[in-house]
């Protein structure tokens, strides 16, 4: 992701440290920032449509097309259907913080895995991961809601979290789609593999 790209989400969106009773300690929620008293409403819609690309294209598609067609492509894989029955804005923003704030790159363009753009993204809204401090890798799966109010939003992906996770069967259909989807560097992590002694990892959901 450009560099300046994630300089200007920085700057429009803070974070803000909450104790919501969650085990890893790390709750967190986010605001956007002010000018003149006023939400910078207009400069987070600027942000999220120059994020489109980076959201919907693999890393692989960036790099091989020309970045004058990137917004023609990518913009093909975002939902067309109602405004208020599309999930793209949440799961975009989702991934902004992921990437940004918890450094976690996503592993599979989840966008680019729906069959049509009238239906929704099938199952977790995203697909993340980061490296551990110990080399162990940790699995971001998590749902994102995008409400006219929190107290809706909150609700609302709290209930879809809990049933997702409370049901394995929709756990392991989920890590079986995206087995054959992964995007990683496969060329990177072989060449490092033959330079070091592998490491066991350990596989860990969080939401």
């Amino acid at each position: 992701m450009d560099e300046a790209i994630k300089a200007r989400a920085q700057n429009q969106i803070f974070k803000v440290n909450a104790e919501l009773g969650c085990p890893s300690g790390k709750d967190a929620s986010y605001s956007l920032d002010f000018e003149e008293r006023e939400y910078r409403q207009k400069d987070l819609v600027g942000l999220i449509r120059d994020m489109v690309p980076y959201f919907a294209l693999t890393e692989e598609e960036i790099a091989c097309l020309h970045k004058s067609d990137w917004n023609k492509v990518s913009f093909t894989r975002i939902s067309d259907a109602q405004p208020t029955k599309k999930g793209d804005y949440g799961e975009l923003l989702l991934y902004i913080i992921l990437c940004i704030f918890y450094k976690s790159p996503k592993f599979v363009t989840k966008a680019r895995l729906r069959s049509s753009t009238r239906e929704q993204i099938k199952g977790f809204d995203c697909a993340h991961f980061s490296i551990e401090d110990n080399g162990g890798v940790k699995l971001w799966l998590g749902e994102a809601k995008f409400h006219a109010t929190v107290s809706g939003a909150i609700s609302s992906a709290l209930k879809s979290i809990n049933t997702n996770f409370t049901d394995i069967s929709k756990v392991k259909a989920e890590l079986k789609l995206l087995g054959g989807e992964i995007e990683v560097n496969k060329s990177a992590l072989l060449h490092k593999s033959a330079h070091q002694r592998p490491r066991r990892s350990t596989g860990k959901l969080t939401a």
